[in-house]
């Protein structure tokens, strides 16, 4: 049965609908905990004290109570858009392609229109919104029902979050979980049961992305295409992911395609796809010394994992019996800020990528990846995190520094 079939809009929800739908539509939340969650642990950040903006954006925490306020603002500046129809509306009852930010657009098909998520979403107005095909009527409707079965899912939530041993409150720090965010699920799910046709979506632990596979298990949508668009991360212990109900299944990494079937895919019927990972890195070429040695790190943020190990590159440096140049690739969502790192030798970039470096060191960027393509060593030095091609033996993974360092005296010749 259809997601929005049984409590359709409010109208004579009984209280057993109402707690279906509550325990329905909360796991949504759960990847997108979990995956925070990691990020914490990752960052060295107390889980009890981190905002969900700390957490996402990087954010410092006394600029938390300032983003929420922006996003709770963006939110209901569109509601009020939606509800005026003046949001662009999808065309047709083609496939979409959902996405939440324009870094997915690399993977846009040829007919299939690209539909942007999320009710805070003000971003890529060009393009039109998945809640657009809801009526006025309907967005009221679905915000009233959301309020009235927020209660059952604040109260599954808490059920889960005993069963597995998580304090509630972090849950909530972390996910923002409240009646907005609720109502956003609840408005999504709708609209993917109105729309009811084939849905694409790159993402993987993203609110989105479970809500479009939760409506596609209960028969909301008729077809969910998911795509690989980057590593996937272990959960963190002892907790596991919600997998993705999905009829096919786009894998841009091969070397992970085990990974991702025995731990993500929840439809036994998937068909799995096959698109290897094509470069999409223009490399450049590096001024450098001729006699001397290139290493490079690829970051993903700047946590203290990532700063103990630029720390022991630069200390490598200083004392190899030859000129070693070390550069920094910066992730472009978490620029490098540390200024010392500059004043002893080390170079950062935000966006070139060079062909003719030695090796390349990264926890578990996908940047590794595209280097190994071209014949460039890499090392992974994950720092206790682990992502799905470490089950594969094609990739040189580091237990911790020392074992970096030893690797790249036999790689380099130090």
């Amino acid at each position: 049965m259809a997601i929005g079939s049984f409590a359709r809009f409010g109208r004579d929800c009984p209280a057993d609908a109402r707690t279906r739908l509550a325990r329905v539509l909360f796991p949504a939340f759960w990847n997108e905990f979990l995956f925070r969650l990691n990020s914490c642990r990752r960052k060295s950040l107390d889980p009890a004290a981190a905002g969900y903006f700390v957490v996402a954006a990087g954010a410092r925490a006394g600029r938390s109570p300032l983003l929420i306020a922006r996003y709770y603002a963006a939110s209901l500046i569109n509601l009020l858009l939606l509800i005026c129809r003046t949001q662009k509306r999808p065309e047709g009852d083609g496939p979409l392609f959902l996405f939440t930010n324009l870094r997915h657009g690399r993977f846009f098909r040829d007919g299939v229109a690209p539909v942007r998520a999320g009710l805070y979403n003000l971003r890529y107005l060009r393009y039109p919104h998945l809640l657009a095909f809801l009526s006025a009527r309907e967005i009221v409707g679905g915000l009233w029902l959301a309020l009235r079965t927020y209660p059952a899912a604040r109260d599954e939530g808490r059920a889960r979050c005993a069963a597995e041993g998580v304090d509630w409150t972090v849950f909530r720090r972390l996910t923002l979980f409240g009646r907005l965010r609720y109502a956003d699920a609840v408005l999504h799910a709708l609209a993917l049961d109105k729309h009811g046709g084939e849905v694409w979506c790159p993402g993987h632990f993203d609110l989105y992305v479970s809500v479009l596979s939760i409506a596609r298990e209960q028969g909301a949508v008729r077809r969910f295409v998911g795509m690989q668009h980057g590593l996937f991360e272990y959960p963190p212990a002892p907790h596991a992911f919600e997998r993705l109900f999905t009829d096919a299944y786009h894998v841009l990494i091969p070397e992970s395609r085990p990974w991702i079937e025995a731990h993500f895919l929840k439809n036994p019927d998937c068909e799995v796809v096959i698109e290897a990972r094509e470069g999409h890195i223009a490399f450049q070429t590096l001024e450098r010394d001729p006699g001397g040695r290139v290493i490079a790190f690829a970051a993903q943020e700047i946590a203290p994992a990532d700063e103990a190990l630029v720390e022991r590159l630069l200390a490598i440096k200083a004392r190899a019996p030859m000129p070693v140049e070390v550069l920094l690739y910066s992730h472009p969502l978490y620029p490098c800020e540390n200024t010392g790192w500059a004043e002893r030798g080390l170079v950062s970039h935000s966006r070139e990528r060079h062909a003719n470096i030695d090796v390349l060191i990264t926890r578990f960027s996908t940047l590794g990846l595209d280097y190994h393509r071209i014949g460039v060593p890499v090392l992974f030095v994950p720092f206790g995190d682990g992502v799905c091609i470490f089950d594969h033996q094609d990739f040189t993974v580091c237990g911790d520094l020392d074992a970096m360092e030893a690797e790249l005296a036999r790689v380099l010749g130090l």
